[in-house]
């Protein structure tokens, strides 16, 4: 069939095929914020690494915008790069809201 639509097309071992991907398999790609588990109780060890997502949901923001602040160094939220990833510790976490806390006049 390949060679019906394309006939110079190459068979090789590299040949790029245009294959029909079911919505089912399209909609496992991507995810939702409501699909992240998050199970993370403020009893657990300050010293548990976080992922981005598991960190914005623990902070209530969207991880777009915890990869917004790490990009351009806003408020100097710590994170650790293991590998790809970008971790944070949630004793870091913590500590940034504490920061950020207001006091009235």
């Amino acid at each position: 069939m390949l060679r019906q639509l394309w006939p110079k097309a190459s068979l090789g071992p590299f040949c790029i095929l245009a294959l029909p991907v079911s919505q089912a398999r399209l909609s496992r790609a991507f995810f939702r914020l409501e699909d992240i588990p998050v199970s993370i109780s403020l009893s657990a060890s300050k010293d548990r690494l976080l992922s981005r997502p598991e960190a914005a949901a623990w902070l209530g923001l969207s991880p777009y915008t915890l990869n917004e602040w790490a990009s351009t160094g806003r408020y100097g939220l710590r994170y650790y790069r293991i590998g790809r990833k970008c971790m944070y510790r949630l004793s870091d976490l913590q500590a940034f809201i504490a920061s950020r806390a207001v006091h009235p006049l």
